[in-house]
């Protein structure tokens, strides 16, 4: 794997991953809580880009981060998910509707 990850067929595991304080879903304090974020999800990804474009493929990561955000308890603010994937707050505001919109589809 050392190899692949050498010529830059595929990024190392680490390479996505982000880890942002938080404040808890939980409690009235909402006290930060660590969440580790994947960002970039390597082949998967750049597979979902080729196939169907940036804007799904930023879709699909904020679906996945504010996934990964529940699951641990957190609950991140639209200005937290914006500086996170790199884009504008409004963008995901309107992200969050187009995906409210779209039925879920089991995977």
């Amino acid at each position: 794997m050392k190899e692949v990850y050498a010529r830059g067929i595929a990024s190392p595991p680490a390479a996505g991953r982000a880890i942002r304080w938080l404040p808890s879903r939980s409690g009235r304090q909402r006290q930060p809580v660590p969440v580790r974020w994947t960002l970039d999800a390597g082949p998967p990804d750049a597979a979902l880009r080729r196939a169907r474009g940036a804007v799904t493929l930023r879709r699909n990561r904020l679906e996945r981060i504010l996934r990964e955000a529940r699951l641990q308890g957190a609950h991140p603010s639209v200005r937290q998910l914006a500086e996170a994937l790199g884009v504008s707050p409004r963008t995901v505001k309107r992200d969050l509707a187009a995906l409210r919109r779209t039925p879920a589809v089991d995977e």
